[in-house]
């Protein structure tokens, strides 16, 4: 009898090894998985931060605050010349150039070609805007006579810390050409 009972004994000895084994084999292989987890989770965040960081980066112009273009007032009048339009910056801030967005029918097209033509402070430009505008879209490159157009929004832009910033909340309209 006392050898079944050391039998017994060893089995149950042996039967709570094993079962504490187990019991370690899942806690471990938990720790495991929620490490590997963390450590995916913070590779996807490093790498989708850098993405994004370099698009801003890149991007090719800012949009200004209402704070950061107060002091821009710029005012637009007809040129002595068909087609002409003259823009006038009414403070100090000097204008660093501005961009142009026409409007024909329910299209829009936006014109670089001034944006880095400078308004000083109270100075005055005139820009052609007769013949036509040549641009190009996804289904190829076309033109818009200017005198068609339904009107000509100017963007301007200013010089902050050494970047450009498009002041689209002071854009100004330009209706009919004719």
């Amino acid at each position: 009898m006392i050898i079944e009972d050391k039998k017994i004994m060893s089995k149950r000895t042996m039967s709570k090894r094993t079962m504490s084994k187990k019991g370690i084999s899942a806690v471990v292989g938990t720790v495991l998985m929620i490490v590997f987890v963390i450590s995916l989770g913070l590779i996807v965040v490093n790498w989708s931060s850098k993405i994004v960081g370099s698009g801003i980066e890149k991007s090719r112009s800012k949009i200004g605050t209402n704070l950061e273009c107060s002091d821009v007032n710029i005012r637009l009048e007809k040129g002595a010349k068909d087609g002409e339009l003259v823009i006038k910056n009414n403070d100090e801030q000097e204008i660093s150039g501005f961009i142009a967005r026409i409007l024909k029918d329910d299209n829009a097209f936006v014109d670089y070609k001034n944006e880095n033509k400078k308004i000083s402070g109270f100075g005055v430009v005139a820009v052609d805007y007769s013949g036509r505008y040549q641009y190009q879209n996804p289904q190829g490159v076309g033109e818009v006579n200017y005198g068609d157009v339904d009107f000509i929004e100017i963007i301007p832009r200013i010089e902050l810390d050494g970047d450009l910033v498009d002041c689209e909340m002071k854009k100004i309209k330009w209706e009919k050409f004719n």
